[in-house]
Order: structure tokens, then sequence, then C-alpha cells
């Protein structure tokens, strides 16, 4: 071995590692010549046919990745009308009744006279005020105008019903607390 040439180390194990000048590595005292990379000349239309392949490979990935956010953002705005779709109901705010009994039950417990009789009071409130009259007339007439004049579908005429089954069951829960009767003590 040429002195010039190589640069002789030797490690722990007894393997040497020889840097050369002539693209030789050793690798356990055993020499590997390594190849001199080739160049590639290029014409100018080499030149232009792999840039636009480039261009045309990164205008994919864009595309691609433009998509994954569309995906992305479509199962975001998804999730959000999820969400506000089936809103948190609080179990605490829901009446029901018992009609064989004549129970009302408000969050799953059976209500106290107290309770009822401030609720018969309040919705007696209600029934007499203006809000009451637009909160239900509103709605009824835009479920009416839905259903018989600008529906197209049948899913239109499902809507206003939807509506209209609210309303009603609306009225039928203060028309309920409107005719309790409190208890003789």
């Amino acid at each position: 071995m040429d002195k010039n040439n190589l640069n002789d180390n030797r490690t722990k194990d007894g393997c040497s590692r020889i840097h050369s000048n002539n693209n030789s590595i050793s690798k356990h005292n055993k020499i590997i010549k390594m190849k001199k990379p080739k160049t590639i000349k290029f014409t100018e239309a080499d030149k232009e046919a792999l840039y636009r392949k480039a261009f045309n490979d990164a205008r994919q990935d864009l595309e691609e990745t433009r998509k994954d956010d569309i995906e992305e953002r479509a199962e975001e705005i998804s999730a959000e009308k999820l969400t506000k779709m089936l809103s948190v109901v609080d179990p605490n705010s829901i009446v029901t009744f018992d009609s064989n009994h004549g129970l009302i039950f408000i969050g799953g417990k059976k209500a106290d006279d107290v309770v009822l009789s401030n609720l018969k009071s309040e919705a007696d409130f209600l029934m007499s005020s203006s809000l009451w009259k637009l909160l239900c007339n509103t709605p009824r007439e835009l479920a009416q105008r839905f259903m018989f004049v600008s529906a197209e579908t049948l899913d239109d005429i499902r809507n206003g019903k939807s509506m209209l089954y609210t309303l009603s069951t609306q009225q039928k829960i203060i028309d309920t607390f409107r005719s309790y009767v409190p208890r003789k003590k």
C-alpha cells in the first residue's frame, strides 16, 4: 500500500479503517475498491422533460394534500353538525308523565307539590304572555309554509311535521302543568 495515499487508523478490535484518496475502504483488513460515480450529462430536452415531470409530480402531491385537507375539513364540519344535532340534554330537565297514576316526573324523579305549584304558576304566566304567542305562532306558520307552499320533496313535509310535533309537545307540557291541582293538606 502506498503510504502517501493511505491513512491507517487501528481500532481496539484490530480492524483497520483506511481512508484513501483513491476511493477504497477497508473492513476487517479487507480492502474494497469503490467505483467512482458516473457523471450524467443531460441535454436541454432531457432537463426540460425532468422539470416537467418534477412539476407534474409536485402538482399531483399538492392536489392529494388538498384532497386530504378537504376530507379532513369535511370530517370536522360533519362532527360539528352532528354535535349540534345531538346536543347534550340535561337529564334533570326532562319531563315525563305517568297518565295511569297521574304522576309527573322531572329528571326521572317524582315532582313534589311545591315544584308542581311553582311550575303551574309559571305555565299560567307563560300562556298569558305575548312571548308565548310569538314562540308558538312563528314556528307554526313557518312549518305550514314549509309543508304546503315551498315543499318540493317528502322530506320537506316531514320537516314541517317535525316542527309541528315539537310545538304540540311543548303545548302538552304547559297544559299538564296548568291542570295541576295541589293536594289539600
